[in-house]
């Protein structure tokens, strides 16, 4: 079997300029390995070599420990077994992300000031980063306190789950979780309404970065759906991913939604673990993720697990 490699990126960053940056990040390599071939076939090993199943045995214990002992105080204090699989990996992350500290509804502008900002121009003014729309908006300046009547009249609070699956922004801290409610395009915001994530065949509406609205070209899903563009097709698939982990105890009592499966586990329907894989494959973890990462959970003291492990996904939904 092959070992997992993750990455983690856990360094604090308070965005201070434009988001395309590099920033300073320090990388934790954490490589965990399932046993080997020879160990399985350890029942036809003669005497003669059961030291060497021995030596094997210890250095298989010491890279477990190892593995433990690298992964960064905020989840080796909660008790993570990095080596874990399917449900039991997923509530323990769900026991070490669970109840954010989350700004109230009202809050999401001022928090999305040091979470979603771009870039900073020469003025010193900020610019907000949108995944929905290609279009360039000033941070507090272009908030949506008015009407819009056409993409790039200002932008406002995009919940990637859509508020009605769950009772509202009111339900706290899900309805202004900041690792699902996004700022965007007021009017592509409305487009996309309350449509699952997924691929289109024919697109009623594209927006100004490739967003499409359309009829569903994904198997077991139909009627109208959205699609991110290419560059942040991973991110939202990572959202998705954070969501059923942080609020698994309560997907049940949510209303209907295409992308769940309303339970502990796998809480997402398997086209949804399916195509979000693949899209997290496509689109890796990126800069812009990573800071926002650090960002939030100054915020709101917690993080996306998602994103300090790429591909742990894999690990999670092992079978699917």
């Amino acid at each position: 079997m092959k070992s997992k490699l993750f990455l983690l990126s856990l360094t604090a960053i308070i965005l201070s300029g434009c988001g395309e940056q590099n920033s300073s990040v320090t990388s934790v390599s954490l490589s965990t390995s399932e046993p080997t071939s020879s160990v399985e076939e350890t029942s036809v090993i003669s005497s003669s070599d059961t030291s060497s199943v021995e030596e094997s045995s210890q250095s298989e214990e010491s890279s477990s420990s190892s593995a433990e002992d690298d992964l960064p105080e905020y989840y080796r204090d909660k008790g993570l077994d990095i080596t874990e699989t399917g449900a039991t990996l997923k509530t323990q992350l769900f026991n070490i992300i669970k109840s954010p500290n989350a700004p109230t509804y009202s809050k999401l502008y001022t928090a999305y000031l040091s979470t979603d900002v771009k870039y900073i121009d020469d003025d010193g003014k900020k610019h907000l980063w949108d995944m929905y729309s290609a279009c360039d908006y000033l941070m507090p300046d272009d908030e949506n306190h008015s009407n819009y009547t056409k993409e790039g009249d200002n932008y406002n609070r995009e919940h990637t789950i859509p508020q009605s699956i769950f009772g509202g922004h009111d339900n706290y801290p899900v309805g202004s979780d900041l690792f699902h409610v996004y700022p965007t395009d007021s009017f592509v915001n409305g487009k996309r309404g309350d449509h699952p994530h997924a691929e289109v065949a024919t697109a009623s509406f594209t927006s100004s970065n490739g967003t499409k609205v359309g009829t569903s070209a994904t198997n077991n899903v139909s009627g109208t759906v959205c699609e991110p563009a290419d560059e942040y097709k991973g991110d939202f698939a990572r959202t998705y991913f954070y969501f059923v982990t942080c609020y698994q105890d309560k997907l049940s009592g949510f209303g209907n939604f295409a992308t769940f499966s309303k339970n502990t586990y796998p809480s997402l329907a398997t086209w949804a673990i399916q195509l979000y894989k693949k899209w997290s494959d496509d689109d890796p973890v990126s800069q812009k993720e990573i800071d926002r990462n650090n960002a939030t959970y100054l915020v709101q003291g917690n993080r996306n697990p998602f994103i300090d492990f790429p591909n742990i996904e894999d690990q999670v939904w092992n079978n699917y």
